[in-house]
């Protein structure tokens, strides 16, 4: 109960667009929010509430409604879900490289003036959208089993094909010639957490390369090289977020 209450309070803190607020006042949406434009929070947002509903089943839930930061229409949480997923897919929100843009910050807070100007990407996010993508079409498809729903099976189609777009950029673009993951693309053209780190240094963030493996956008042997890469972060206590 606690949990579908604050699914139900946290969509109320969605902007129309599919953007989440980074933190939300206890005041409401016209207290003090955290509006900095970080971009990674409304896939959180959607974890939550797909384990919410593995563990449950209260498919119900999805047709409750609630209204938007922006304004004070309500919706049901099926659409405002809908809607999250589409904000990473808007093209306005995607960068050069097919990769979701940083704008101020992903999950690693420190890394944020990377995508101020409107250039950097972010391949953590991406990854992310990935699995989110993956698992909206086999909760859509799902409901359409029983409603006989042809647009949630047409939007189910879209997310799969988004889904093998988006993997299909990061392969591209952002696995590099040592086998892992770059993390971030500068508004400056550079990529960050590379072989070609600007300093001269060789750095692994293990994010990116995490959720890379956890939404399978890599397999079999490209996977291993992924892992292999990784135990350079392997240190006296675990493995190292980055080093």
């Amino acid at each position: 109960a606690h949990a579908r209450k604050r699914l139900l309070e946290i969509c109320g803190s969605q902007r129309s667009d599919g953007w989440f607020l980074r933190q939300y006042s206890t005041l409401g949406k016209r207290g003090p929010n955290d509006s900095r434009p970080y971009v990674d929070n409304g896939l959180w947002v959607f974890e939550l509430a797909w384990e919410y509903l593995v563990y449950n089943r209260d498919f119900a839930m999805l047709n409750e409604r609630t209204d938007w930061l922006d304004s004070d229409n309500k919706d049901t949480i099926l659409t405002h879900l809908i809607r999250l997923l589409d904000y990473y897919l808007a093209p306005e929100n995607l960068g050069e490289h097919g990769l979701c843009k940083i704008r101020e910050g992903d999950w690693n807070d420190s890394v944020n003036g990377a995508g101020l100007e409107g250039r950097g990407e972010t391949v953590m996010v991406t990854a992310h959208a990935v699995y989110c993508l993956i698992l909206a079409a086999d909760l859509l498809r799902t409901l359409a089993a029983d409603s006989k729903d042809k647009e949630q099976l047409a939007i189910a189609d879209r997310f799969e094909k988004a889904a093998a777009t988006l993997k299909a950029n990061m392969l591209k673009h952002a696995l590099n010639s040592e086998g892992y993951f770059n993390a971030v693309f500068n508004d400056a053209g550079k990529w960050l957490f590379s072989p070609t780190d600007s300093d001269g240094q060789h750095r692994i963030n293990s994010t990116p390369n995490t959720f890379a493996i956890i939404a399978g956008v890599v397999q079999g042997e490209a996977r291993e090289k992924v892992f292999k890469a990784m135990d350079q972060l392997k240190g006296p206590h675990g493995w190292r977020l980055f080093y």
